[in-house]
Order: C-alpha cells, then structure tokens, then sequence
C-alpha cells in the first residue's frame, strides 16, 4: 500500500510493469499498447528490411492536406515502386474540416502511374469509418460519371455486404450538425449582419473567415462573407467570397488589398448588367476610389465565353 497513491488506483497484473533487481517487482506503472498503428514504412533516404524485403523512402513531400511518400521495394533482385499517400486533415473520431481535401486526394491517387493491375490499400484505424468515406467517394465519383446518376443506399448496403461496419452511422447527419457551439452562434451573430450578406447566401463562421483589420475604424465589424480554402499544396491559397454588394465594394477591394492578392477570378458573366451587384473596377482606363483604396482598371485582353474581360488592376493606397 506504502508504494500507491490513491486507494483502488492499481494497477492490471496483465499490463503493470515489472521492476527487477528490488525487493518487490511492484511500481504502480503501466504500460498502454499504442492507439492506431505502428509505423510501416522508414523516413526519409532511409532503408529497412522487412523480413526479406527492403524499403527505401525515396521522396517524402508535404502538402497541404497530406504527405506524399515514393518506396522502391527490393527482393533478391526484383525491385517495384510503391507510392504512400498519408492523409493528415482528419481527426480520429471527428469529420474532416472540408470536403475539398478528400476530392483532391482522390484524385492525386487516380493520377500516379501504375505499373501493376493490383488494388488500391486503403486503411484507418480499424478499416471502417474513413476508409469507407474514401471508397464509397471514389465508387459514387466514377458512378456519376459514368450514369450520371449516383445510388447512395445501393453503395451503402454493397459495402456493408463486404465488411462489417464500413459505414457506421445509421442516418445521414447535416454538416451543421458537425460544427462547435461556437462556430454555430458565430453563424447567426453573421447572419444578422444582413447589408453584407446577399439573401439566401451561405453565411460562414469565424473559424475560416478572413477578419478584415485594414482601414477598420473603431466599432466598425470585421465581417465579410469570405472564408480561406486550400489548394492542392497550400494552405489558405484561395479566398472564397460572394460577387461585392454596392454595399460591400469597400471591403470587398480591402479585402483584396489586405490579403495581398495578385488575382482576383471572377464566374459572374457580364457583371456590368446584374442588379444588386457592386462593382469593384472602373471602365477601362479610368479610376475609382473606394474608401482609402484607388482602383486603376486598364484591359490587357478580351475573353471569350463566360469571362466578360481580364482586367490588370493598378492599386494605390491614398
């Protein structure tokens, strides 16, 4: 009892550790058998023999969402190339911060080259949850492409067919439902902020959403309905943000200017001719100011199709 803290804290005889060389082998330690999985592969230009087959980690890249890895297998004198793609961007026993990411791992996957005919090894944890994400993704992606149409209970009910618990939640859950107490209050504080908000739009939280600090006078809201995104490599490569209200032109350009953009890409066709929308650049070869910011707008090229122009924007700070 002298060699124990708190009374009925002990202590399994099947995991304790064992002391040697003292007069009793009792510590009150433990040992925990590591969660997920042990590490199969070596770091990088590092080689490891499993069994009879050596691993040598050729590359080993970082990206945004996932850490590409490129193994040459070697036994006797047979040697193949094995490529390892880590997703990182998703928490265990929690929902992955956007969609986005999954896509983009997919398709990086489709896209290495492939010497042999073999399948494709997907695993997690326990080979269930997000291992059936991944795969029901990749089905539903190829079903739609090819029918046009996607049968999401069929997909369901054949991977559960295969093995137990692929997908482990009875019902489909909103998205919304995903999000913190605090994401969700943040949500509605935006939501009331109705002169920048165009109606029916997505309102974005706090947790992605750029703060405006440039030019922000005291009292002044920091909110524009804008939110960060990832791009294959990058984190928070793009800004995501609803065409300028004649209300919001202002933040919209110190946006721009605050985030140091080089390019700003716009899908709305003909912007000139929409009701309700502000525009954020002059005619061509003429200026406008908004607020402290001065926009130059001189016309390198004429689009065709959807891009009404491509507009050079020259930015002065008054």
């Amino acid at each position: 009892m002298h060699k124990n803290r708190y009374r009925g804290i002990y202590p399994y005889d099947d995991a304790r550790v064992l002391m040697r060389g003292g007069e009793t082998d009792y510590i009150n330690a433990s040992y925990i058998d590591n969660a997920k999985c042990e590490q199969y592969w070596p770091h990088h230009n590092q080689r490891i023999l499993y069994g009879d087959i050596e691993v040598v980690c050729k590359v080993d890249k970082l990206y945004a969402d996932f850490i590409w890895r490129h193994f040459t297998l070697s036994k006797n004198s047979e040697e193949r190339i094995l490529h390892h793609l880590q997703f990182t961007s998703w928490p265990a026993k929690d929902v992955p911060d956007n969609v986005t990411a999954l896509i983009e791992l997919r398709q990086r996957v489709n896209d290495l080259p492939s010497s042999f005919n073999g399948p494709v090894i997907v695993h997690c944890s326990a080979g269930v949850g997000r291992t059936g994400i991944y795969i029901a993704l990749d089905i539903l992606t190829n079903e739609g492409e090819a029918e046009g149409a996607i049968d999401i209970p069929g997909c369901v009910f054949n991977m559960r067919q295969n093995r137990p618990n692929m997908i482990q939640t009875l019902k489909l859950q909103l998205n919304q439902e995903q999000k913190s107490d605090k994401e969700l209050q943040a949500m509605e504080r935006n939501r009331l902020l109705t002169i920048k908000n165009r109606k029916l739009a997505d309102i974005p939280g706090d947790l992605y959403r750029p703060r405006l600090y440039l030019f922000l006078k005291p009292g002044e809201s920091d909110y524009i309905n804008a939110i960060y995104i990832n791009s294959f490599k990058t984190k928070n490569r793009f800004l995501v943000a609803q065409t300028p209200l004649p209300d919001t032109v202002s933040d919209f350009i110190t946006l721009a200017v605050q985030e140091n953009c080089s390019c700003i890409v716009s899908m709305e066709a003909y912007l000139e001719k929409h009701e309700g929308i502000g525009l954020y650049f002059p005619c061509d070869n003429q200026t406008m100011k908004k607020g402290m910011v001065s926009v130059r707008s001189s016309t390198a090229q004429r689009a065709v199709l959807l891009l009404p122009r491509v507009c050079s924007p020259f930015i002065e700070l008054n």
